[in-house]
């Protein structure tokens, strides 16, 4: 054992009385180490013990010690002090088997005592006693400052939690407390962790005191969305979750094992039954209220519930200022654009502005591609309407951008358009179900698609693509705005461009009617005295034949006369006469000339009837089966004088059924489509003819007729506005810009068919038009020739 010096007088050193208290931190756990080191060093002796007996003396417990394992801190010790028992505890966990005790008051109604180790006896001298004794009252000394600081401690952290929240980071509010709580308040360790409204840890967490391996192995936890079992139970329950034996009931937290020892309390964060994580703190002791009171850290948490819920308010109302401030930004923009849209409305076509449109949409939403199409909901058809300038210029090369094709070949982008609702792909590449893309068409990372539907039916769509990051709900709630309010402006102009367009129509149908009436009327003028001239040249048929004869007759009496009397003056005359008028040529002549007016005639007579055909009697809708091969005839022989000197035109008619179709109104197309090659040709000032060749061929739906002219083709920057009402890229006078647009109108929407153009690589271009055959007169396909 150690023993003590003999009785004698004893002098404290108050000098060293008052540098060991002064020499005490705000840290309880900082202080009982450094007591109990200093002990060591005082005394002589290898290791120390300080030992807590709760109130109700019975329960003793390693509260700190020097030069003894850390996993013996917080242990149970046996009842007695002094004795063979504790003797035997001492000596099997630390191997010391002296020792020499020295009370410790407590004010609090406990007390300690610190106990010297030592391998062999020894003496100590009144200086190391009276030393000893110094450091039992700086224990005391460290005990009240605990107790006064576990008063202080819901003040000192809520005014600091109150500072913190004032700040924006999480981070500096929560570490702060766990810190306070290690530094200043006796914990071996602290750390928060939060969770999200459905109570599953979002992986952020706060600590101080934690190692490194600890502080990786609790991440991974809290990453995984798993939470220990007294941190689930504290946000349960009023109180906190005390874990007396870690390892019996807390296996499955992965901190487990270091809690080996100590005690360890959860508490819930919540506020207003709204969890918002937990704090968890463990001090060297199983006995979590000898160092931080229980209420006191339910106090601090409820400060702290407070606080994470302000401060979540004050998030909340910074996004929706943010969120307004955005929204108003936006609804600025979405009016500025609208400012645009109807100034465009005045000079742009339809697809300019729709161009203009998508612009905007990708510039938006920082996409790289953009495109918007109409639908034709009756034929299930998608028209490919506009596509964005940098689609045009560098992302896309298809052969036809603004062509038509059914609903059902159409790709998973279309889905907008089958299930009407807004359809994103984030990952295309990688979405089921899709059909690919077009030949040149640009590669597709992502792709956003908005329908535009009016009373329950799609009318468009406008997509864009390809943007560098997910397309999310922003995205698609201004996409759909700017959609809505583009539509808006584009029924406005197709309405107003459709009744200009009619207005035109019925001018132009007015004065082909006049045309047709004046045709008419010269046809019928014409007529009467080419009936007299055809009577006439029949008569002269008839006749010429007998004045022949006679002549000849005549001519054998003068042979006759003369062999008489060859001088005769009157045969002379007549001989004379003869070789003056040429008789012989005049018999000719007039038999040539006879044949070349009978063709004359003719021609004037096919002429008159073509005008009569081609009068535009038949204005209305009335389809008839009518075969255009033969309304192909017709309108040649109108343009035969436009022609003549500009291009030659050939012709490849084909056998063909025949369609039910309005003659008059193809006969226009057909006139438009050759007068329009025609003028192209002329502009190039050729010295030599142009070539335009028209075919005709059928399958077994549809029957088609192809125009095709050696012209200069049509650039690309106006390929898309051919087909526009009031374009025209002829001199002002030359053209009216309806020629095309009213040919699309007829083939299109009034026979259901198709109108389409190329521009080979070679030069110049071909149109073609489709018309659809009816069921009765396909089957018939072979009975009906051209």
């Amino acid at each position: 054992m150690i023993c003590t010096p003999p009785e004698a007088p004893r002098r404290r050193s108050y000098a060293f009385l008052q540098e060991t208290i002064s020499s005490l931190c705000a840290s309880f756990p900082e202080n009982m180490r450094s007591l109990t080191r200093r002990a060591c060093e005082m005394s002589d002796c290898p290791a120390s013990l300080y030992i807590r007996i709760r109130e109700d003396g019975k329960t003793r417990y390693l509260a700190a010690g020097h030069a003894v394992s850390k996993g013996l801190l917080g242990i149970t010790m046996p009842q007695e002090h002094e004795g063979p028992a504790m003797d035997h505890w001492i000596l099997e966990h630390t191997g010391f088997e002296h020792t020499l005790s020295f009370p410790v008051s407590l004010r609090s109604g406990g007390y300690a005592y610190l106990t010297m180790l030592a391998d062999k006896p020894r003496r100590l001298t009144i200086k190391q006693y009276d030393a000893l004794e110094v450091i039992t009252l700086a224990l005391t000394h460290a005990e009240e400052l605990q107790d006064a600081s576990r008063g202080n401690l819901t003040q000192d952290l809520f005014s600091s939690s109150q500072e913190r929240a004032r700040e924006q980071c999480d981070e500096t509010l929560l570490t702060s407390v766990c810190r306070e709580l290690v530094e200043q308040h006796g914990a071996e360790s602290a750390w928060i962790a939060l969770v999200d409204r459905t109570r599953v840890p979002d992986g952020r967490f706060f600590h101080t005191g934690l190692t490194t391996d600890e502080t990786a192995r609790l991440d991974t936890m809290l990453k995984e969305g798993k939470i220990s079992g007294c941190a689930s139970r504290s946000m349960n329950t009023a109180d906190g979750q005390v874990i007396s034996s870690p390892r019996l009931k807390c296996s499955a937290c992965p901190m487990s094992e270091d809690f080996e020892g100590f005690g360890h309390l959860s508490i819930g964060i919540c506020f207003n039954d709204q969890p918002y994580g937990w704090l968890t703190v463990s001090v060297p002791s199983r006995y979590i209220s000898d160092h931080i009171q229980h209420a006191v850290l339910q106090d601090l948490i409820a400060s702290l519930g407070i606080s994470l819920h302000s401060r979540e308010l004050d998030r909340q109302n910074l996004e929706t200022q943010k969120s307004r401030e955005r929204m108003l930004k936006h609804f600025e923009r979405l009016s500025a654009f609208r400012i645009k849209q109807v100034e465009m409305m005045k000079n742009a076509s339809v697809r300019k502005i729709l161009q203009a449109t998508i612009d905007e949409a990708e510039e938006w939403t920082e996409s790289r591609i953009g495109f918007f199409h109409f639908i034709e909901a009756e034929h299930e058809t998608i028209s490919m309407q506009a596509w964005s300038t940098r689609t045009i210029e560098s992302m896309c090369r298809m052969k036809d951008m603004y062509g038509h094709y059914q609903l059902d070949h159409a790709g998973i982008w279309a889905d907008a358009i089958r299930e009407k609702r807004t359809v994103t792909h984030n990952d295309y590449p990688s979405a089921p179900n899709r059909k690919g893309l077009p030949e040149d068409h640009a590669e597709l990372l992502r792709d956003m698609a908005v329908p535009i539907i009016r009373n329950g039916r799609v009318m468009a769509i406008l997509g864009v693509g390809n943007k560098s990051r997910y397309y999310d709900e922003d995205d698609a709630f201004w996409v759909a705005a700017l959609a809505d309010q583009t539509w808006e402006i584009i029924e406005n102009k197709l309405f107003v461009e459709h009744q200009e367009l009619m207005r035109h129509q019925l001018e132009h149908a007015k004065k082909m009617e006049m045309i047709g009436n004046l045709a008419s009327g010269l046809t019928h003028e014409i007529n009467n005295p080419l009936n007299f001239i055809r009577l006439n040249i029949a008569n002269l048929d008839e006749d010429f034949p007998n004045l022949t004869n006679l002549v000849t007759l005549y001519r054998q009496l003068l042979e006759g006369m003369e062999s008489i009397d060859a001088c005769s003056p009157i045969t002379r005359e007549i001989r004379s006469r003869e070789e003056a008028i040429d008789i012989d040529g005049l018999m000719e002549n007039l038999s040539a000339v006879i044949a070349s007016t009978r063709h004359g005639v003719e021609r004037i007579t096919g002429i008159t009837r073509s005008m009569r055909n081609f009068s535009f009697k038949n204005l209305t809708d009335t389809h008839i089966n009518s075969n255009i091969n033969k309304t192909i005839q017709d309108t040649l022989l109108i343009v035969n004088h436009e022609s003549a000197d500009t291009a030659d035109i050939r012709t490849d008619l084909g056998k063909i059924p025949a369609v039910a179709c309005n003659p008059s109104q193809i006969g226009q197309v057909v006139l438009n489509l050759l007068m329009n090659s025609l003028q192209a040709i002329r502009q190039q000032k050729r010295t030599v003819k142009g070539q335009i060749g028209i075919k005709t061929w059928a399958d077994t739906t549809r029957i088609y007729c192809s125009i095709t002219d050696d012209g200069p083709g049509i650039e690309q920057s106006v390929r898309q506005e051919i087909f526009t009402p009031f374009y025209t890229t002829k001199e002002r006078g030359i053209g009216t810009g309806l020629g095309l647009s009213i040919s699309y109108d007829i083939i299109v929407h009034k026979h259901q068919g198709q109108l389409d153009f190329e521009c080979p690589p070679e030069g110049g271009t071909v149109f073609t038009m489709a018309l659809p055959l009816q069921q009765e007169t396909a089957s018939n396909q072979r009975e009906v020739q051209s």
